[in-house]
């Protein structure tokens, strides 16, 4: 069997998580493919099945609005489409956001899902913003935000089109992750230094001290939201007072995610995994004792006092202060 790279990483409880991943040897421009995981630590127990779609995020559901299950374990593709699984029936159902990707759409690619409140909410390129108001009902609620891009092109002269086309892809507004506290507390993050808070109506842009590429956003409480990108950003605030960066000059890393363990933020990276200390406020390296250490981490997630890291191959637990190492199902332990 194919060995797969991982996609993404949601933390269902302290011992069980939900994993998306890649078939090394399928090309996804080629073919839409992903294969979703379930894992199980207590019985160190896998189940997967595959989808037709190129799936960029996932979501754990809980006590949803206008759905009568209790958790439901959701994946978002670059298209928009999604694949829901139920607990309990074991039945996949799938949906389609209206319009969205490029495709069977024309609003451009999705990028991020995730539960707010009671429904679900997804992001992407163009400034595209969702509400799932019930089964397979998805409403924009990007008034202000969205901006269409024409991929063709109006003009008869290839240059000139492809011309409109470049200047109108460079000026486009990419939002790469989504979070708040409630359906009226909302923020989304983007490409050069961009966000937004919703209040439930409509959209204001916060002014950043940076115009780095934001990649993750995690709201806390109203007032503790933390936002994460390029060339170490690492941002603290809130819509009324503003957000401060955290990162000392020296930072030079990518943070593609954060997450909250304890009163400590790690962040995830290509060099590894780092921690911003509550104390000392300052960055450093997680040393694990794994062997060999992480290489590289590109989700971190918490559930239940457990962290979850994951990398291209490499997934592992924090758990009362031990790290552990998983070892998946369809590729090679992990060796020094």
């Amino acid at each position: 069997m194919a060995e797969v790279h991982f996609l993404d990483l949601s933390a269902i409880d302290e011992d069980f998580i939900y994993l998306a991943a890649q078939l090394d040897d399928v090309n996804p421009r080629e073919v839409a493919s992903t294969r979703m995981y379930t894992y199980r630590k207590s019985d160190d127990t896998w189940y997967y099945h595959d989808v037709d779609m190129n799936i960029v995020s996932l979501a754990v559901k809980l006590n949803h609005a206008n759905d009568t299950e209790d958790r439901r374990l959701v994946a978002l593709s670059s298209e928009g489409g999604l694949d829901i699984f139920a607990k309990g029936d074991y039945v996949w159902r799938t949906e389609i956001i209206p319009k969205a990707g490029t495709s069977l759409g024309s609003r451009g690619r999705m990028n991020n899902i995730r539960q707010i409140g009671a429904h679900l909410f997804a992001c992407g390129q163009n400034g595209q913003v969702y509400q799932r108001m019930g089964s397979n009902d998805w409403q924009s609620i990007d008034k202000g935000l969205y901006k269409h891009i024409n991929y063709v092109g109006s003009s008869s002269d290839i240059q000139e089109r492809m011309s409109a086309i470049m200047s109108a892809m460079t000026n486009q507004l990419v939002l790469n992750c989504i979070d708040g506290t409630h359906e009226r507390d909302i923020y989304v993050v983007g490409d050069s230094g961009y966000m937004a808070h919703y209040n439930g109506d409509s959209w204001k842009k916060i002014d950043l001290p940076t115009d780095e590429h934001l990649q993750w956003v995690r709201c806390y409480s109203p007032t503790e939201v933390w936002a994460c990108g390029y060339n170490g950003t690492l941002l603290l605030g809130n819509i009324q007072d503003g957000f401060k960066d955290q990162s000392s000059v020296d930072d030079n890393d990518t943070w593609w995610c954060l997450a909250k363990y304890g009163q400590d933020i790690y962040l995830s990276a290509t060099a590894g995994l780092f921690v911003f200390s509550a104390n000392s406020r300052k960055i450093d390296r997680i040393r694990t004792n794994l062997r060999p250490e992480l290489s590289d981490t590109y989700r971190v997630d918490v559930k239940n006092g457990v962290l979850w890291s994951m990398g291209e191959k490499d997934i592992a637990r924090l758990h009362k202060g031990r790290w552990e190492r998983v070892k998946h199902i369809d590729n090679e332990p992990i060796q020094e």
